[in-house]
């Protein structure tokens, strides 16, 4: 069903929290590393700057027409953008590409797209964010379900190198901050990690339709202030079309 559009906003403590919650949820028996949660971190804030982040959705997820039919909430997202054939297209009013997941919680978002990104279409990636690679983890995202990149299951329709760019300079940001550190002596002092089967969140359901998705993405600039506080929002990206 459709909902309205809601701006959420996320800390980079708060999405480490989330991270290392939904991380557990999938079996691991440890904790995961600052690396293995900043390959995700760096996803994030190319897909959405930290900021033009709606609904919860963090990985800029599309609805499909059958979760659309089985009721899935999902929002329409106004001057949303594709790369096609090299050029930058806004889709119309009505166009299917504009319709977006809608979560209910960081929590129910995050753990779909671990869960998501380790067990459907886009697995071939996973291995990097086990490994900490947010390179490898970006051309593996490119290529999609096939393993070859510039067809139809690509996961962004951005270039690759401007992809990859991107990511290195978020991962190496996340790298220098305090966020997963604090996200992890925090779920210790409140016994989440261990009291927590799992790390599963109460409520939550993790299953993930298998049917195939389409997601846009392109690269957004964002200037750090590595002096900044860890848990404060992200810095605004100067371009917050999509």
């Amino acid at each position: 069903m459709q909902v309205p559009i809601a701006r959420t906003v996320c800390s980079p403590r708060q999405y480490a929290r989330a991270f290392i919650k939904a991380w557990r949820a999938l079996g691991y028996d440890s904790s995961p590393t600052k690396e293995q949660c900043g390959v995700l971190y760096a996803q994030w804030m190319v897909e959405t700057g930290g900021s033009a982040f709606w609904c919860w959705n963090i990985g800029n997820v599309k609805v499909t027409q059958g979760q659309v039919n089985a009721g899935v909430p999902w929002f329409d997202l106004p001057g949303t953008w594709e790369i096609k054939n090299g050029k930058r297209i806004v889709l119309a009013d009505g166009d299917p590409g504009r319709r977006f997941r809608a979560f209910g919680s960081l929590d129910e978002a995050m753990g779909e797209h671990l869960a998501f990104l380790r067990n459907k279409r886009y697995r071939l990636c996973w291995p990097f964010v086990e490994g900490g690679d947010p390179v490898g983890f970006t051309h593996a995202l490119k290529a999609g379900g096939d393993g070859v990149e510039g067809t139809w299951d690509d996961y962004f329709t951005a270039p690759v190198g401007d992809y990859v760019k991107l990511m290195k300079s978020h991962f190496a940001y996340w790298l220098k901050s305090s966020a997963f550190g604090d996200a992890l002596d925090e779920l210790a002092e409140q016994d989440e990690i261990e009291t927590v089967p799992n790390g599963l969140t109460p409520g939550v359901d993790y299953r993930v339709e298998q049917e195939p998705r389409i997601v846009y993405a392109m690269p957004i600039t964002v200037e750090y202030d590595l002096t900044r506080d860890p848990d404060s929002e992200p810095p605004t990206p100067p371009d917050e079309a999509a």
